[in-house]
């Protein structure tokens, strides 16, 4: 279905060619007006007009802004031996196409969201984050706008903190009130308002994925994060969480992907503390050595590949070596963005030139589109 299909509304008849005039006028049931498509002065569109006599026109108008009036620029044809239609009583005008510049401000438009502070969502505790005061977002249509904190905050124990697991912050109208739900329930694209929406509701816009990890009470809590708008997207980096010595979210909690990792051909992982539809994941990756005089390279990527064992050669994301003169001791190569070809899936494998080496690899965090 195009952004146009939909558009449809009632006006006065004007008089001889004059503009059809909708500026007093509503939505038809299940219809969209003019102006929800048209937001520029000067952008164009085909219509079709008809009365209740069955007048018919068909013809290119041009829109105007401010008087949210379309004017008759070209008549293509009409029951009026192509000439403009002389109206009577109540016109129905829709939309039949719409040209390239109205479609992109239109697109554009649909998918606005803004925030007044890059670090937009805010960890507030265990059981609750905020989106941050000062925003703009469309939502199913409806622009929502904020100048306080949003606040959600759960229970331990209950969904959505019942769990181990990724979770996303949806963004939805309260009878035009902006409000967060925090849900398990992954996001799905939405092709008609061109945003990331929980699956089967467009009432509600993802704009956030955090992770809940257990201790061993066991109390469920949301890992601490730091969130940066970036625009159309989102990164958000997961802390080290320490609760005491059992307790440490890089250990137990899902941080870590791979640990002891030997495999020596490119072996799949799953990046099981990011949301479903990111982009990236924020790697940190470490060689670790077995005895003195280790020698390895570790290479990691989004897609698999081909080699004789030769990872410096053939991987094509992220490649490390490491030299390790003492014995178990660990190399670390600071952290990267690595893209994702298919969700929630990466690959690695050590090349081991001396000793044996193996792999320690994390999931610091994540880039989501928004």
């Amino acid at each position: 279905m195009e952004y146009f299909d939909l558009v449809e509304q009632e006006c006065p008849a004007p008089t001889g060619s004059a503009a059809f005039d909708f500026s007093s006028s509503g939505a038809l049931t299940g219809r969209f007006t003019f102006d929800s498509r048209l937001t520029t002065t000067g952008q164009t569109c085909t219509y079709t007009a008809k009365d209740a006599s069955g007048n018919v026109e068909t013809g290119l108008g041009t829109w105007n802004e401010t008087a949210k009036t379309l004017a008759r620029t070209t008549i293509y044809s009409s029951s009026n031996g192509g000439a403009a239609e002389s109206f009577s009583g109540t016109v129905t005008v829709a939309m039949d196409w719409l040209s390239d510049d109205a479609k992109n401000a239109y697109v554009t438009a649909r998918r606005h969201i803004h925030f007044e502070s890059s670090r937009y969502v805010t960890y507030v505790s265990p059981t609750s984050i905020k989106i941050n005061g000062g925003g703009q977002v469309i939502v199913n249509s409806e622009l929502l706008e904020w100048s306080s904190d949003i606040t959600w905050s759960g229970t331990s124990g209950v969904a959505p903190l019942a769990a181990d697991g990724v979770v996303y912050g949806y963004l939805y109208s309260n009878s035009g009130t902006p409000a967060l739900e925090v849900s398990t329930t992954a996001p799905e694209w939405d092709s008609a308002n061109r945003y990331w929406r929980k699956t089967s509701d467009s009432t509600r816009r993802c704009v956030w994925a955090g992770y809940v990890w257990a201790t061993t009470t066991p109390t469920y809590r949301i890992v601490p994060f730091t969130a940066v708008w970036r625009g159309d997207d989102a990164e958000i980096f997961f802390d080290t969480e320490y609760v005491d010595a059992s307790n440490q979210y890089k250990l137990v909690g899902g941080m870590t992907m791979v640990l002891g990792g030997a495999a020596t051909t490119a072996t799949s992982f799953t990046i099981s503390n990011i949301a479903t539809h990111a982009s990236h994941w924020w790697c940190s990756a470490k060689i670790v050595s077995g005895a003195v005089n280790t020698d390895g390279i570790l290479g990691i990527s989004d897609k698999s590949w081909t080699s004789s064992g030769n990872v410096g050669s053939f991987c094509s994301r992220y490649t490390v070596r490491a030299y390790n003169p003492g014995s178990s001791s660990k190399t670390f190569f600071g952290r990267t963005w690595i893209p994702i070809s298919t969700a929630n899936t990466a690959y690695y494998a050590v090349q081991t030139n001396a000793g044996t080496p193996t792999a320690e690899i994390e999931s610091a965090g994540q880039r989501i589109p928004l």
